[in-house]
This record gives structure tokens, sequence and C-alpha cells, in this order.
């Protein structure tokens, strides 16, 4: 499946991450943070298999490094 671009981001899904979960967060990230702090809000909430085999597929195209530079950035 390609990726294309969303909203100035590398694709939909690094969008969606970064606008529902990142927007308000002003620490500086590095991008592994930033997936583990994503990871750990799921495992918290307690998600079904199902849904959390979904999750790891959206997950999986996020562009980790970019949600970083731009948490730099702001």
């Amino acid at each position: 499946m390609e990726n294309k671009h969303y909203n100035g981001w590398s694709n939909y899904e690094t969008w969606r991450v970064n606008l529902e979960f990142f927007d308000g967060i002003t620490e500086e990230l590095d991008a592994a943070e930033c997936e583990e702090l994503v990871l750990s809000y799921i495992d918290e909430c307690g998600t079904s298999d199902m849904l959390a085999g979904w999750l790891s597929s959206f997950l999986a195209n996020v562009n980790w490094d970019e949600i970083s530079k731009y948490l730099i950035e702001i």
C-alpha cells in the first residue's frame, strides 16, 4: 500500500496521531519516546485483542521521526 502526503504530513496516520495525541504537548521527545508514549496510553486503555491488532497496523505507518521533529520545532 502506498502512503500519500496528508495535510502537510508524510501520511494520514502520522497527521492523525499528531493531531489527536500530541496536540498541546510541548515536550521535546525523540521518535522512540513518541511511540512509547502512544503505546503506553493504548496499554492503559485496555483494548481487546482485535482492536489492538487494528491499532498496531495503523501505528505501523506513523512516521515517529516526523512527529518528533515537529515537537522540537514548536
